[in-house]
C-alpha cells in the first residue's frame, strides 16, 4: 500500500531504507541533534526572540531590514504560474493575507517539487497542520498557523531547541563585529558560530568591490593596496578565530585554485582599484585573482585550525530584471555550464590538503543545486 503523503516511511520504498532512517537516522538526531555548517539564519532576529507576525513572513517573505530573509525559490517556482508574480510578493501596498492567498491558489500546480513538499513538512511538523495548500485551504492555514505562532513553543529560540539544534554556523562578513554572536552565548543548549566569508573582497568583476575593498581597509587601518588587503583579512580571520569561527566559506564560479604569482596579482589589483578597470566574472584577471586569494584564505585556514568550505557552480544574478529591479537573492541565480573542478584547484589540493603536511587542512567541496520550474519526483528531503 502507497504511503501517505509525508507520513512517517513516505519515500522509503524499501525495507532497508525504512530501517536505516528509523532506527539509524532518527535515533541519532535524537542523541546529537543538529550541527549545521552552513546557514544564513539571522541570529538578530534569534537573539532578539520576538514572535513571528505571520506565516507569510516566517516562510515567504521578511521585508522587514532588520531581519530580512527570503525564501526565493518558492517565490521564484510561484512566480512562473499566472494569478502569482515577483511583483505581488514584493508590493508593500498589498497585504501578508493577499499574497499568502495568491500563494495558496497556484501551490497545488507545484506537487513533486521540493518546495511544495518542504512547506508542507513545515506546516505538519511545526504548525500542526496537514490540509495541503490550495485556494480552498488558504483562509484556514492562515488562521490555524497564525494562531500557532502567538504560542512561546513558537519563539525562534523555542524552534531551534524543539528541533534539538546543537550547533548552528552563521554566515558572515569579515567586516562584522560579530556583536550578536556574544550575545547568543546566553542561550542555553545551541552554540552559534560565525562563518568567513569573504567574497565581497575578492569578486574583483562586482561594482561595488572597490568601495568594500576601501571598508575592509579602513576598518582595519591597512592602505588600499594589495597587500594592505590581504593583511585586512588576515587581521578579520583572526577577530572571527578568536569569537570560535571553525570555517571559512566561499562562493565561485567556480573552485578557483591555481598558483599565481604575487607580482602578477599586484597588477590585476592595480588595473582593478587604481584604473577602475571592470573584468568579467570569467575573466582570466578573475580566475588568476581570486585563486590567489584562496591561497592566502586557505594558509589563514591552516594556522588557525579552520575548515575551508567551497560551494561553486552558480551564476548570480543571471536574471538582470530581477537583479536591477529587487537586488540580490530574489530567485535570480542559475546553475553555470562548464565549470572545471580539477584543473583549476589541483594546485590549492596539492598546498594544502595533500596530507603531506602535519598540520593538515580540511576542505568541503559542494556544488550548488539548480530547482527548475517543473514537478521533480525524488527522494530527497531538506
Amino acid at each position: 500500500m502507497e504511503e501517505k503523503f509525508l507520513g512517517a516511511n513516505w519515500l522509503l520504498d524499501t525495507s532497508e531504507g525504512i530501517k536505516l532512517y528509523h532506527e539509524v537516522a532518527v535515533s541519532l538526531r535524537k542523541k546529537v541533534g543538529i550541527i549545521d555548517t552552513h546557514t544564513h539564519h539571522n541570529l538578530r532576529q534569534i537573539i532578539e526572540n520576538k514572535p513571528f507576525p505571520n506565516i507569510w513572513r516566517v516562510e515567504i517573505l521578511e521585508t522587514r531590514e532588520e531581519y530580512k530573509n527570503c525564501d526565493h525559490y518558492i517565490i521564484q517556482l510561484a512566480a512562473k504560474l499566472p494569478g502569482f508574480s515577483q511583483a505581488l510578493a514584493r508590493n508593500t501596498q498589498i497585504s501578508d493575507h493577499d499574497k499568502w492567498v495568491a500563494l495558496c491558489k497556484v501551490f497545488p500546480h507545484l506537487e513533486g517539487n521540493h518546495v511544495h513538499q518542504w512547506m508542507h513538512l513545515d506546516l505538519k511538523r511545526m504548525f500542526g497542520i496537514e490540509e495541503l495548500l490550495s485556494a480552498e485551504t488558504a483562509g484556514r492555514v492562515w488562521e490555524k498557523a497564525n494562531e500557532r505562532l502567538k504560542q512561546k513553543d513558537m519563539l525562534p529560540q523555542a524552534i531551534l531547541k524543539k528541533i534539538r539544534a546543537r550547533i548552528i554556523f552563521t554566515t558572515d562578513d569579515p567586516a562584522d563585529d560579530l556583536t550578536y554572536h556574544k550575545m547568543a552565548q546566553k542561550i542555553e543548549d545551541i552554540t552559534f558560530l560565525p562563518t568567513f566569508r569573504p567574497d565581497a573582497y575578492c569578486n574583483i568583476f562586482d561594482d561595488k568591490w572597490k568601495s568594500n575593498v576601501e571598508r575592509i581597509c579602513q576598518l582595519t587601518g591597512q592602505e588600499t593596496t594589495l597587500k594592505g588587503l590581504v593583511e585586512a583579512l588576515r587581521i578579520r580571520h583572526s577577530y572571527f578565530a578568536e569569537r570560535g569561527a571553525k570555517a571559512s566559506d566561499h562562493g565561485l564560479l567556480e573552485p578557483y585554485g591555481l598558483k599565481i604569482e604575487q607580482k602578477r596579482v599586484k597588477q590585476i589589483f592595480q588595473e582593478a582599484y587604481d584604473r577602475g578597470k571592470m573584468f568579467s566574472m570569467r575573466s582570466i584577471e578573475t580566475r588568476e585573482f581570486i585563486s590567489y586569494m584562496m591561497h592566502q584564505f586557505c594558509a589563514m585556514n591552516q594556522e588557525k585550525g579552520m575548515v575551508t568550505q567551497i560551494h561553486y557552480g552558480a551564476v548570480r544574478n543571471a536574471n538582470e530584471y530581477l537583479f536591477k529591479k529587487w537586488g540580490t537573492d530574489v530567485g535570480g541565480d542559475v546553475s553555470a555550464e562548464n565549470v572545471n573542478i580539477i584543473e583549476n584547484l589541483q594546485p590549492l589540493l596539492t598546498r594544502f590538503f595533500s596530507g603531506e603536511s602535519e598540520n593538515q587542512g580540511h576542505l568541503i567541496l559542494y556544488p550548488k543545486e539548480l530547482f527548475v520550474s517543473l514537478p521533480l519526483y525524488q527522494s530527497e528531503l531538506r
